[in-house]
C-alpha cells in the first residue's frame, strides 16, 4: 500500500491521549508508512502536552493526534498554523470534529483510507483568547459536560444520559449576544452554542448545515421554557428537526460578542473553561488538516 500524502518522507509527532488503549506495533508501522518518521509522545499532563507541541514546529511538519476532541483542542492551542498540519486518528468519546470531517472512526477503516487523505484548510476560532475548532457552548452544554467529567460509567461516556441527569439542576441565564453588526439574542436562554462543525455531544447534529471552512459560526440558542419542554426538545435535536421549534433560534456570524447578567458555564471543544459573564468569539486563522480527498471541496 503506497502512501499518497506528501508527508511520507517527513517527520511526524504523535500525541496519544491518556485515555487511549495501547496501540499495536503493527498499527504504528502502518501510520509511519503513511505519515513519515513517527515519534510518539504520551504526555504526562496537559502542561507537558502544551510544551511538547509548542517546541515541535521546526522539527515536525505534521502532528498526529490519537485521541478525541479534547486532545485535539489542547494540541491546537500551541500548533503553528502556518507551518504545521494536523492529522486526527479519532479515539475519544465524542469525536465530533472527526464526524464533521468525515474521518473513519474504526481503526481498520482509518488505516485503509489514510494513504489517500489530502490537506484541507478549516477555520480556527478563539473564545476569550482560547482556540477552538469544533464548538463553543454556554450554559446547558457546559453543565452537561461538567456532569460527565465528575461521573463514572455511562454518565461519563454518554451525552444524552448526562443531559437527563443534569436536567433537574439546569438553570437559564439572561444574555445579550451581538454578531456581524446586529443583536442576535437578547433574553433568557438554556443554551447558546457556536458551531464550526455540525456535531456536538458525540454526534448530535445541533447545527446540521455548519461548514468547517466558510468563515462563519452557526449559532444556535434554546430559549427559556419549562424543564419539561426542554426535555421534549431533545428528540427533535437528535433528529435534526429543532429549527422548526419556536423556542430555538439560529444565526450565522463571523464574530460573536456576548454578555450575561450572571456567570455562565463555558466549554470549547468539550473542554470546560472558567465560568464567565463576557464572551468574545472571533476568527483566529486556518488549520491545515488531513482528511478524505472528497471532503476538500
Amino acid at each position: 500500500m503506497k502512501a499518497t500524502t506528501r508527508f511520507a518522507s517527513q517527520t511526524c509527532l504523535g500525541i496519544v491521549s491518556p485515555s487511549v488503549p495501547s496501540i499495536s506495533d503493527a498499527c504504528l508501522d502502518r501510520l509511519e508508512g503513511c505519515l513519515g518518521e513517527l515519534t510518539v509522545v504520551l504526555p504526562r499532563s496537559v502542561e507537558h502536552l502544551h510544551e511538547v507541541v509548542a517546541l515541535s514546529g521546526e522539527a515536525y511538519p505534521l502532528v498526529l493526534v490519537i485521541g478525541g476532541d479534547g486532545t485535539v483542542n489542547q494540541v491546537v492551542q500551541h500548533l503553528d498554523l502556518e507551518s504545521q498540519t494536523l492529522a486526527v486518528l479519532p479515539s475519544g468519546t465524542g469525536n465530533d470534529l472527526a464526524r464533521g470531517l468525515g474521518l473513519p472512526r474504526r481503526m481498520s477503516s482509518y488505516l485503509q483510507a489514510l494513504p489517500h487523505f489530502a490537506v484541507r484548510e478549516i477555520d480556527v476560532w478563539r473564545i476569550n483568547g482560547r482556540r477552538f475548532v469544533n464548538s463553543a457552548g454556554f450554559g446547558l452544554d457546559a453543565q452537561v459536560l461538567a456532569t460527565m467529567a465528575s461521573s463514572r460509567g455511562i454518565l461519563a461516556r454518554n451525552y444524552v444520559f448526562a443531559f437527563i441527569a443534569t436536567l433537574p439542576r439546569l438553570r437559564t441565564f439572561r444574555i445579550r449576544a451581538e454578531g456581524d453588526g446586529g443583536t442576535l439574542i437578547d433574553g433568557d436562554v438554556w443554551w447558546l452554542v457556536a458551531m464550526n462543525s455540525p456535531f456536538i455531544g458525540g454526534g448530535i447534529p445541533i447545527a446540521p448545515k455548519a461548514q468547517l471552512d466558510d468563515g462563519k459560526l452557526d449559532i444556535v440558542a434554546i430559549h427559556a421554557c419549562s424543564r419539561w419542554e426542554l426535555a421534549l426538545k431533545l428528540p427533535k435535536v437528535l433528529a435534526g428537526r429543532h429549527f422548526k421549534d419556536s423556542r430555538v433560534s439560529f444565526h450565522q456570524a463571523g464574530y460573536l460578542k456576548a454578555e450575561s447578567q450572571d456567570e455562565v458555564a463555558v466549554e470549547g471543544d468539550g473542554e470546560l473553561m472558567p465560568d464567565s459573564r463576557r464572551f468574545e468569539l472571533a476568527h483566529a486563522g486556518r488549520l491545515k488538516i488531513l482528511c478524505a480527498a472528497a471532503d476538500t471541496r
